[in-house]
């Protein structure tokens, strides 16, 4: 969480600061972390000017009430929480103001969400995402970041993963469990990377990437 905290701060990223506008020039973000012991999960979708997005993932895991928070109600447990909604001039930046013009004029999409995986000295690993989603996209619209086995997975018996792309590609093909599911075959990580990355180009004629850990500690990019 805290590798991904400090990438929501950057503007040049599409997560937090920076994060991807809305058709209607506004953002809303979706974030999410996994605990690979006992699978436990925490996201957040759709949700409007919230600066620190894997916070309040990580906050709704620990709630352990459920497991995917989103709009309104997310941002009732996040004032629960101690979170304040963001000023828009806090957020949007020039880059992502120009993004969307770039969207409008071309029907292009935006990249830069970000992502961790992690393992510790005991062997229990965790993944976190957190996005602004996709320029010009429809409010209300929740990607692949914080669905567990798409754009987040972690199981301590496999590895942990965090993918980066058109979410709705990711979706279709649960990429993030796709990756786990390779690991806990027996790949290596940097061998489920790119096992994932080549069944969604083969199943959907798009691309993405992913990064991944192993439960030996190995990394996977790709």
């Amino acid at each position: 969480a805290m590798a991904v905290r400090v990438l929501e701060e950057e503007p040049g990223f599409n997560a937090g600061v920076g994060s991807a506008l809305t058709r209607d020039g506004t953002v809303e973000v979706d974030a999410a972390i996994m605990d690979g012991n006992g699978l436990r999960v925490g996201g957040i979708g759709a949700v409007p000017f919230l600066r620190r997005p894997i916070d309040l993932a990580r906050q709704v895991l620990e709630d352990g009430q459920h497991c995917l928070l989103v709009g309104d109600g997310a941002w009732e447990f996040a004032r629960e929480r101690g979170h304040e909604r963001a000023r828009p001039e806090d957020m949007i930046t020039e880059r992502s103001r120009q993004k969307l013009a770039a969207h409008r004029a071309e029907q292009g999409n935006s990249g830069g969400t970000v992502g961790a995986c992690a393992i510790d000295a005991a062997g229990h690993v965790a993944s976190a995402t957190s996005t602004g989603g996709m320029t010009g996209k429809r409010p209300g619209r929740v990607g692949d970041s914080p669905l567990p086995g798409c754009g987040t997975y972690a199981d301590d018996r496999a590895g942990a993963a965090s993918a980066t792309g058109t979410g709705e590609a990711i979706m279709r093909v649960t990429m993030a469990r796709v990756c786990t599911d390779e690991m806990r075959r027996g790949a290596t990580a940097a061998q489920a990377a790119a096992a994932s990355v080549r069944d969604l180009a083969e199943r959907t004629g798009l691309d993405a990437g992913i990064i991944c850990i192993d439960a030996r500690g190995g990394i996977g990019v790709a």
